[in-house]
């Protein structure tokens, strides 16, 4: 199934609130469409995306989508803080919007458009300019935001609880430790802990509740993170109270302490991730979120459970193929994936290349069988040798998946045969992907048009990446 036919209802709403931008400024969505019809097609993966026209832009998320007019622009320039494809637009009545721009127009041609849209705009960052802006925003009326009820905060959680938790924590760091003496690749990343009465202080005087699970890592390392190859598994973000409230929240104090954002349930800013799943939290609530789809934030029920646990499981099975690898090197001898494995292997070497090819430990051949047992599903061939040698691969813009990653409760449909796929590697980045029929182990390429080939893992993920790598 592709992205787009997964989440049709997400494209409408964001449509939706789109066009109820614009009708709110009295503008004519349709036209705007046209002006920006370069960007208008978009799949969910990308719906952050800015569709940029002559006169205006549109801004697509599902949180705050948002019409641009050029001719409302007071100053638009580079951010100074991210220079990186991303302008900051601050409109006539002072609001600012941050644009990232991920399709093909450079910033200076983004600039270009505004100033031909709108002469008086300014244009550019310079120390002058922002005076003037400090000084501009000082004649503008403000109006009260609107309150709104914030409900109470959540529950402390039981002692017990928690003691568990930091049990639980503690292992987590051991196994780090652990792996990071087996492996040079593997990182272990702790820090000085925070004071927790300080912290408790100045979470009372600026009205910010903390989940008591963030709480307890901080009071044990002040910032976190486990990563193999400089691919983090689990990371928790560091936490300085001098900054946090700007730049964490992102929100202002004056907000933040007197309750008065109207759009306060929106308001999730992550505190790290784990197992490529970012945690949120609401500060105004210290309710706890886990985005296991993007922009879809489910509350987190049991810590302990959906997080701990699943990392501990992952750092074990982890321990345990690295101290069998010899056993597991020794027996792969005579795999047929060993010379294209060595190839990939010599392409970080390679300064023609510019290879940053990921590859990880072995899955032992038991493992694959008890897998294969377990589910009833038999393994392509190709892919089976190669999760022998390195389980996953990440190699020019092509991902192999790991065999943990395979996702069995949410196959693809081929768009011909209206038949069940999984999904064994992902292409380009965007929507094609390497799959194989679980009945008869046959391998296709879905592309991200809706069209279905006969697929070989060798070709469309090796020998495929080693061309992109020559074309860059």
């Amino acid at each position: 199934m592709l992205i787009s036919e997964k989440y049709p209802e997400m494209l409408e709403s964001v449509e939706k609130k789109l066009k109820e931008a614009a009708e709110k400024k009295g503008l004519d969505f349709e036209e705007i469409r046209k002006d920006t019809a370069a960007g208008i097609n978009f799949e969910v993966e990308s719906y952050g995306i800015l569709s940029f026209g002559t006169k205006y832009a549109l801004k697509r998320t599902p949180v705050e989508p948002a019409v641009i007019v050029y001719s409302e622009i007071y100053w638009a320039c580079e951010n100074p803080d991210d220079p990186m494809n991303c302008l900051v637009a601050v409109l006539l009545d002072g609001s600012q919007v941050v644009l990232s721009i991920e399709d093909k127009a450079k910033p200076e041609e983004i600039l270009k458009r505004i100033s031909d849209a709108n002469p008086d705009a300014m244009i550019g960052y310079s120390e002058e300019k922002h005076n003037k802006f400090k000084e501009y925003i000082k004649t503008l009326k403000t109006e009260e935001p609107p309150k709104k009820a914030v409900p109470d905060p959540v529950a402390k959680l039981p002692q017990e609880r928690i003691e568990s938790m930091q049990k639980k924590f503690e292992q987590i760091i051991e196994l780090g430790q652990r792996l990071s003496e087996l492996s040079k690749k593997w990182k272990l990343e702790i820090h000085e802990p925070v004071d927790v009465k300080e912290l408790s202080k100045w979470c009372e005087s600026n009205g910010v509740y903390l989940p008591d699970v963030y709480t307890m890592i901080l009071a044990r390392t002040n910032g976190f993170g486990i990563s193999y190859d400089s691919i983090d598994y689990i990371n928790i973000y560091h936490f300085d109270v001098n900054d946090t409230t700007k730049d964490m929240y992102q929100r202002t104090r004056e907000e933040m302490l007197g309750r008065e954002y109207d759009s306060y349930i929106n308001c999730k800013p992550s505190l790290g991730w784990s197992n490529h799943q970012m945690l949120h939290y609401n500060p105004y609530t210290g309710e706890l979120f886990i985005e296991r789809e993007r922009y879809k934030y489910d509350p987190v029920e049991d810590f302990e459970k959906e997080v701990l646990d699943v990392a501990i499981h992952y750092f074990e099975t982890q321990e345990r193929r690295l101290s069998q690898k010899d056993q597991t090197k020794d027996a792969n001898k005579s795999n047929p994936m060993m010379k294209w494995y060595n190839k990939v292997l010599a392409s970080k070497d390679d300064p023609e290349l510019n290879s940053d090819a990921v590859l990880f430990e072995p899955v032992p051949k038991k493992e694959i069988t008890a897998w294969e047992k377990k589910n009833a599903i038999k393994l392509p061939k190709d892919y089976k040798n190669w999760l022998m040698l390195s389980n996953g691969l990440e190699f020019a813009d092509k991902i192999v998946y790991k065999l943990e990653e395979l996702d069995l409760e949410n196959p693809v449909t081929g768009p011909e045969d209206g038949k069940e796929y999984i999904v064994i590697a992902s292409l380009s980045g965007a929507s094609d992907c390497l799959v194989f029929d679980p009945a008869t182990k046959e391998v296709f390429e879905l592309t991200d048009d809706g069209k279905m080939r006969t697929g070989d893992f060798v070709y469309h993920v090796i020998q495929a990446g080693f061309e992109y790598l020559k074309d860059e």
